[in-house]
């Protein structure tokens, strides 16, 4: 089974007031958490970024085709780009998520289901695995600015009970990116 792990990195970062992804977060860039989580299970991701982004990696990079269509467009392009059985989609901006937890969604893979979602409290968007006939639903009901949870509402998918809701915490703003210091620095003492 060929399992393709790609980290969302398109966003505007409009309520972060700068490019978020190249925000430090205890000494890294938030794009660096989810590259070390994917690199531990020997992976090496893919970065999709948005139509004109200059942004500088060492890693393959996608970019949507047209201006800014939303993150739904990006895992379409990814998938038309990049052939796989599994795609895992992380985000730059949660950087809590761990190699653990990307592990446990690889066990959890299986042509019985659409997708691989955690619950904690409810759907969690991402991280989120799609099979590879997810392609098809996507192109057939469009990705222009749709709604990710719309989407997999019509999926069937495989849950995975999780308990530590923090550890989908999305940064969003520097507010956000002074609490997630504030939770590393006191799961360290």
């Amino acid at each position: 089974m060929r399992v393709l792990f790609c980290i969302l990195a398109g966003g505007k970062s409009s309520r972060f007031n700068s490019d978020k992804r190249k925000a430090h977060l205890l000494g890294k860039e938030l794009l660096d958490y989810p590259i070390e989580s994917v690199e531990l299970l020997g992976y090496r991701p893919i970065v999709s970024l948005r139509f004109n982004d200059d942004l500088k990696t060492d890693y393959p990079i996608v970019k949507d085709p047209l201006p800014f269509l939303g993150p739904l467009c990006g895992m379409l392009e990814v998938m038309k780009q990049n052939k796989a059985d599994f795609y895992i989609f992380l985000t730059s901006d949660m950087p809590f998520i761990t190699g653990k937890m990307l592990k446990m969604m690889i066990d959890n893979l299986s042509v019985q289901f659409d997708a691989v979602a955690f619950n904690c409290d409810g759907v969690r968007l991402f991280p989120l695995a799609l099979s590879q006939k997810t392609e098809r639903l996507i192109k057939n009901t469009g990705c222009k600015n749709r709604s990710i949870k719309s989407f997999i509402e019509k999926l069937n998918i495989k849950y995975i009970d999780w308990h530590n809701c923090t550890d989908f915490f999305n940064i969003n703003t520097k507010e956000d990116l002074k609490k997630a210091e504030g939770y590393l620095l006191s799961k360290a003492e």
